[in-house]
């Protein structure tokens, strides 16, 4: 049998050849194919079975000699089956991808090769390739055995991709339904993006309160979330769907606008994202991580230029574990880091290497970061007019301060309130333009340093100053109290000896001292003689209201 032979064809119409040959004469040819015996006269084409086919042949002579052959081939007219498992039809961050390829064939794969470029590439096993930014379509190609090609292609784009995980289950009080997610655009901005939702759908998104922006799921679970394109202003504002969205794998090149608070109140939010963070030019940071209650370190964030950033306030408010380096910073143009780190609880690194030269508010700066313990004695504070509530509840905050420029500053209210470790010396602090140090050691227990080189003659509000500062006992007699107009509560529930109080007493007196003074001065005692005469002349020329521990025995 000259054809067909033992092989595979990819055509079922193949030419039928039968030889026989005799010393003497052949009577007969005669074959068998589905059971049939058939006369073979000629060489033709038949169409045979796709699949295996046996073809049986026999001759015989004309002395009855008989002779027999047999051949079995296939047919295999069906392509190959390519799938690209990846990459898909979306966008992608990274340029260097897995190529993924899943090829089958009913009989065997002869050979794979692929094509982006121009170039043929033989393809054997899932391998990473580097592809070019911009819009890519890669093609793929399979024969097998029998000489079937099939080809496939996909398309995709490789593009700096914001690079998100949603989870629409999670609500609060302001956020969409289960469900559904939303972003956070704003009235201010700008758009022109596409955003892939991570369930085989997208949307291009050119208004702030397009119906596209908010997208609903037809199944639970956590979504990958894809943005490419333009963005002015994007920020959560402790509100909307700030519970819903749980990481940011990949920051891209989206520009997330100028605006405050981008993730405030994102208290599932995690960052792994690995790229540079894309606030290049921003000048307001202000609750930019506040109340992000999951996160404990940023990629790349001690790298960020902060170099035209102005505004810090509540940066880090809230942010109970974060805490990472950022001594790199320059912070030189900023000039208010209000609350920056209020209730950050674990933030203990040194930023002593700031330049805070252009400050002028710090209050509440450190209020409630309970692990806050490092040096800011370098610190140029010559600018900050407000301290207020700065080191209030950083229990275990005692750093050298004694450097401070504080000639600007107007406001020490509450500064040290509950800072229980605190006992550094404050001596050479100019505090001639403060005006309140309202509660400003307020149960600052281990506080007792000598502060009678004060020049207190602006200050106008005492009250509480050393409320419960148990351990508080320095000599005040020559402070300039002539302006306060409050002291109630100053000494509550602590003692003064008996000789600091006298002298307190004695100088104090021969001021002229506002009238109506309400004055506590917790269980201090005074001595008879000079000091009683000088609380006479408070509690009667001035008719100041004072309770104290009596005359000492």
């Amino acid at each position: 049998i000259k054809s067909p032979t033992n092989m595979i064809y990819n055509d079922r119409v193949t030419l039928f050849e039968i030889t026989a040959t005799d010393e003497s004469e052949i009577d007969s040819i005669w074959y068998s194919w589905h059971g049939t015996n058939v006369t073979y006269l000629t060489p033709y084409y038949i169409t045979f079975d796709e699949g295996i086919n046996t073809i049986h042949a026999w001759a015989n002579d004309s002395a009855g000699n008989l002779a027999s052959a047999l051949v079995t081939f296939s047919v295999d007219t069906t392509n190959p089956t390519i799938e690209i498992v990846h990459p898909t039809t979306t966008f992608y961050g990274d340029s260097t991808q897995l190529l993924d390829l899943s090829i089958s064939d009913d009989i065997a794969i002869d050979q794979i090769w692929f094509n982006w470029n121009g170039e043929n590439v033989l393809y054997t096993s899932p391998t990473n390739v580097t592809f070019a930014d911009g819009p890519i379509t890669v093609h793929v190609y399979a024969n097998d055995t029998a000489g079937n090609t099939f080809h496939y292609s996909v398309n995709f784009t490789i593009a700096d991709v914001f690079t998100t995980i949603w989870d629409p289950t999670m609500t609060s009080i302001f956020s969409t339904t289960v469900n559904k997610i939303a972003l956070p655009l704003q009235s201010t901005g700008a758009y022109d993006f596409w955003v892939l939702w991570g369930d085989g759908t997208s949307d291009h998104i050119t208004s702030w309160n397009q119906s596209e922006v908010i997208h609903s799921y037809s199944t639970l679970g956590l979504f990958e979330v894809k943005i490419i394109g333009t963005i002015t202003e994007w920020g959560f504002f402790n509100n909307g769907d700030k519970v819903k969205i749980m990481e940011i794998k990949r920051w891209g090149s989206v520009q997330l606008g100028i605006s405050s608070s981008v993730f405030a109140g994102c208290e599932n939010l995690v960052i792994t994202a690995t790229d540079p963070i894309p606030f290049e030019g921003r000048t307001n940071y202000r609750g930019l991580f506040m109340s992000c209650t999951q996160l404990t370190t940023i990629p790349n964030l001690e790298s960020l230029d902060t170099s035209n950033v102005t505004d810090m306030s509540l940066m880090f408010a809230g942010a109970t574990n974060f805490n990472q380096e950022l001594h790199d910073w320059n912070v030189s143009k900023v000039t208010t880091m209000q609350q920056m780190f209020f209730t950050a609880e674990t933030f203990n690194f040194s930023l002593n290497s700031w330049d805070v030269s252009s400050v002028t508010d710090m209050s509440n700066m450190f209020a409630y970061a309970y692990g806050f313990n490092q040096p800011l004695n370098d610190w140029d504070t010559s600018s900050v007019v407000n301290m207020e509530h700065m080191f209030e509840f950083a229990v275990y905050f005692n750093q050298p301060l004694n450097d401070w420029n504080t000639s600007s500053a107007v406001n020490m209210e509450n500064m040290f309130e509950y800072a229980v470790y605190f006992n550094q010396s404050l001596s050479s602090w100019d505090v001639s333009n403060v005006e309140t140090m309202r509660e400003m050691f307020k149960e600052a227990s281990n506080f007792n340093q000598p502060l009678s080189k004060w020049n207190v003659s602006d200050v106008t509000d005492m009250y509480g100053m050393f409320n419960r500062a148990d351990n508080f006992d320095q000599d005040l007699g020559a402070w300039n109290v002539s302006s306060v107009t409050t002291m109630q509560y100053m000494f509550w529930e602590i003692t003064l000896s008996t000789p600091n109080y006298d002298n307190l007493l004695i100088g104090w007196s021969s001021l002229s001292v506002q009238s109506l003074v309400s004055f506590s001065a917790g269980y201090s005692q005074y001595s008879s003689g000079a000091a009683a005469d000088a609380r006479n002349v408070l509690d009667i020329t001035y008719e100041w209201y004072i309770s104290d521990g009596g005359l000492a025995s």
